[in-house]
């Protein structure tokens, strides 16, 4: 008998780590995608991205992810910052972490020959 509820408990630590895992790997290729020109790369890690939360997310993850799929439907464009601000708080509350609100990311332009770089402040 304690074999099983150990072995229940190590079953569940394993979904556990692997659900996060993969929200990681969602909340990078959203990420990494944030204002950023749209191309066959960038579509492919967001289509990725949204497939992993909708079968893996919370409930307001999945919610969250389809507004943003229902918005670039109608508007060919959309925003997910508050999809990835859920899932950082997801992901470190899942990890031990403590919350960090808010995210500030950079982007940073590369020149093109004849060009000074660039950076600038982005939001998600």
């Amino acid at each position: 008998m304690e074999s099983t509820m150990s072995d229940n408990g190590e079953t569940r630590q394993l979904h556990t780590e692997v659900r996060v895992a993969h929200m990681i790997r969602a909340y990078l290729n959203l990420e990494s995608t944030a204002n950023r020109d749209l191309s066959t790369d960038t579509a492919s890690r967001i289509e990725s991205a949204l497939a992993i939360i909708q079968l893996l997310g919370t409930l307001t993850q999945i919610q969250l992810a389809q507004q943003f799929i229902e918005q670039f439907v109608k508007n060919r464009s959309g925003t997910f910052d508050l999809l990835l601000e859920d899932l950082r708080t997801d992901i470190r509350a899942s990890l031990g972490l403590e919350a960090q609100p808010g995210i500030r990311l950079i982007r940073i332009m590369v020149p093109t020959a004849g060009q000074a770089p660039d950076a600038a402040p982005a939001h998600a």
